[in-house]
């Protein structure tokens, strides 16, 4: 080795340990007051920019943009918005107390900013050309904390959602929370997302708007006067999302046309009967593939009143060695599908829908059984059952008073928090995998492992320790030269 190359190793090893010495992982934040910005016509060269800011406001929204295009939101911190329980007992039913709210507006970027403990979480309306890219968005309180109502030609992607809504009052009206909830939009993507114990679907994409809505007009004559069911969602694609343990469905269509779903991995919860995925009703020529399902208290893939899907080559895991059809339609016209009927939604008939080389896998070892014991909580407390406002609608809309009180009576009737979690988040479901119904090899019980969550602090020192020891050879052959 010449002198020459020495000194190239030298200095670039001494290179990595300055960035290791000064890099500062955590970005420091500055603290703004909340923020409105109206009528800001930026254009794509030169864009309206938001970045670096700690942003509260516990008795409202903490960022606003309206009538504007070409905003760039990124690297703030937004938490404790709109929490002030006096703020919420007197605001407007959805229209207030988000960490950023979008209307009227196109060409929005929202990265990489950390959204936790808000009342309500990142809502946007109107509004094409959205891209939500890299947020980390925890512990919103109320509604879908990423959400986004007529927002066509966008992008959802490489977001973590984690334990939003509360699941104690998981049977209250309206506390529900879709992690990641698309309404009336076309060609849009969502990919590369991370979502997880939500305290209801994972990700939702819905040519219905359902209340609460920025853009439906309310009419009083419906059985939800805010509801709108004459729409469709169009061209969507939902690939290599991470969706675990959300308490309803893993991803839940309706009212949607041409949606590709594929290389997802859903788990769904235990305490109610979601299935990996639902299209509810009205859901036609789509492909679903690749992906891989695993349900507790609910089959495969399947829904209402749907026609020429494809489901083929995904695999379906269970814990109880059970195996049937692997897709399962209906046309039953009551439920989801009667309530659409009356909004004004079209009846469809459930045809035309096929499944080909999909492959069932039973687990065992630590996935399978404390599953097994979520299953047993849910069994044991009838946590999936109708309970509070949702045991009492009429068929016919609205609900019965005496029926309701009664309920009410009984408290929220939800699920502990805690039974969400398991030991570790265990989302290679191979792992655990016994032996496929269509033949394979056994597999061992793999050993219970820590949840995989490997920061830059953590990069940034085996990068220090790889170069340390690349200096100490590179001593040991210079002095070896001399």
């Amino acid at each position: 080795m010449t002198k020459k190359n020495l000194k190239i190793i030298g200095l670039s090893c001494t290179a990595i340990i300055l960035l290791f010495l000064f890099h500062k992982p955590a970005f420091a934040y500055t603290e703004h007051d909340p923020i409105v910005i109206e009528n800001m016509h930026a254009t794509a060269e030169d864009p309206y920019i938001i970045e670096g800011y700690d942003i509260t406001n516990p008795n409202g929204n903490c960022i606003e943009i309206m009538n504007s295009e070409n905003i760039i939101i990124r690297n703030n911190y937004l938490h404790n918005c709109g929490t002030d329980e006096t703020f919420q007992e007197n605001t407007d039913h959805y229209r207030e107390g988000y960490a950023t709210i979008i209307g009227d507006s196109s060409d929005i970027i929202f990265e990489n900013n950390k959204l936790d403990d808000n009342f309500r979480g990142f809502i946007a309306y109107n509004t094409p050309n959205l891209q939500a890219l890299g947020n980390d968005i925890q512990n919103t309180h109320q509604y879908s904390p990423l959400w986004c109502e007529r927002c066509s030609d966008s992008e959802f992607a490489f977001n973590y959602l984690a334990d939003n809504g509360t699941p104690e009052i998981f049977w209250v009206t309206g506390e529900r929370s879709i992690g990641i909830w698309i309404k009336r939009s076309d060609n849009i993507d969502i990919h590369d997302n991370t979502v997880i114990r939500s305290t209801s679907d994972g990700i939702s994409v819905t040519g219905h708007i359902y209340v609460p809505s920025f853009t439906a007009k309310e009419d009083i004559n419906k059985p939800h006067p805010q509801a709108d069911w004459t729409g469709l969602s169009n061209n969507i694609r939902i690939y290599n999302n991470l969706l675990l343990d959300n308490m309803e469905q893993g991803i839940w269509l309706v009212n949607d046309r041409n949606v590709e779903v594929y290389n997802n991995t859903i788990r769904t919860g235990c305490f109610t009967y979601g299935a990996a995925i639902s299209t509810e009703f009205n859901v036609g020529e789509s492909e679903f593939y690749n992906n891989k399902f695993l349900t507790c208290n609910s089959g495969p893939p399947g829904g209402a009143n749907s026609f020429n899907n494809y489901f083929h080559d995904n695999t379906y895991y269970t814990i109880d060695g059970s195996k049937g059809d692997f897709m399962y339609f209906t046309d039953d016209s009551l439920g989801v599908g009667d309530l659409a009927m009356r909004q004004g939604a079209d009846y469809q008939e459930s045809t035309g829908n096929e499944e080909d080389n999909n492959e069932w896998v039973r687990l065992k070892g630590a996935l399978a059984d404390e599953m097994k014991e979520k299953r047993d909580y849910a069994e044991l407390y009838k946590t999936y059952e109708n309970k509070g406002w949702f045991a009492c609608e009429l068929p016919e809309g609205g609900v019965d008073e005496e029926c309701k009180e009664r309920e009410d009576a009984k408290g929220n009737q939800g699920v502990p928090k805690e039974q969400l979690y398991y030991s570790s988040l265990m989302e290679d479901f191979d792992e655990f995998a016994a032996k496929s119904f269509w033949g394979g090899a056994e597999v061992e019980d793999s050993e219970d492992g820590e949840e995989c969550n490997y920061g830059p602090e953590k990069a940034y020192i085996f990068l220090f320790f790889i170069t340390f020891i690349a200096l100490i050879v590179m001593i040991v052959l210079y002095r070896r030269k001399k």
